[in-house]
This record gives C-alpha cells, sequence and structure tokens, in this order.
C-alpha cells in the first residue's frame, strides 16, 4: 500500500486512520499488506490527498520494492495476477462493510 508519493517531493497522504483500517481488515482476511511504501512517481490519489480526503493507494510491487509495470509497455492485461486483484477487491469490500458498520454504529 501507497503511502505517500512524487517525483520531486514526497508527500505523505491524507487520513492515516484509513490505512491503519485496511491493514486491520488485510489482517482480518489474511491477505498480505506491506505498508510504510513511498512512490517516486505520482499517481492520481495525490490530487484528492491535497484536498484533505483520506488516500490509500494499493499496488502491485516487484521484486525491486517498485510499483509493477506503471506506465510502462508492459503494463497490459496479460501480466494481471488475477489473484492479487480478487484480493484487493475482497479487502475494498470489507473496507466497505467496515465503514459502513462504524457509521450505523455512531448514528444509534
Amino acid at each position: 500500500m501507497l503511502e505517500a508519493e512524487g517525483p520531486v517531493w514526497i508527500e505523505s497522504y491524507a487520513g492515516p486512520w484509513l490505512r491503519d483500517l485496511i491493514a486491520e481488515c488485510a489482517q482480518r482476511l489474511e491477505i498480505p499488506l506491506e505498508r510504510g511504501f513511498r512512490a517516486r512517481s505520482s499517481t492520481d490519489s495525490v490530487i484528492p490527498s491535497r484536498a484533505g480526503y483520506p488516500i490509500a493507494t494499493l499496488v502491485s510491487i516487484t521484486d525491486w520494492r517498485s510499483p509493477a509495470n506503471y506506465h510502462l509497455p508492459s503494463d497490459v492485461p496479460e501480466n494481471l495476477d488475477y489473484g492479487t486483484v480478487a484480493d484487493a477487491t475482497r479487502l475494498v469490500y470489507e473496507l466497505a462493510r467496515s465503514l459502513a458498520t462504524d457509521a450505523r454504529a455512531q448514528t444509534t
């Protein structure tokens, strides 16, 4: 999970509580998730983060600890690991369930 990015200077994403919750969800589902990644690339996540929205960016990484195939000619469907895509989908679904459950608890 990326937690900061920037080609010139590294900007930490807003809302660390969201990344903590994602890590809890991953642990609950036994999905491997590594924390603390900072990228020298720039993703679309930086824009809402600068506006103060909580951000987390899930990426696949190479053995060299960099985002896999990011904006490269090798960024093609044949290089997707569909097991990882399935894990990311399960993780985001669990995050949404957790947020909805917490929101309901706060309103009652």
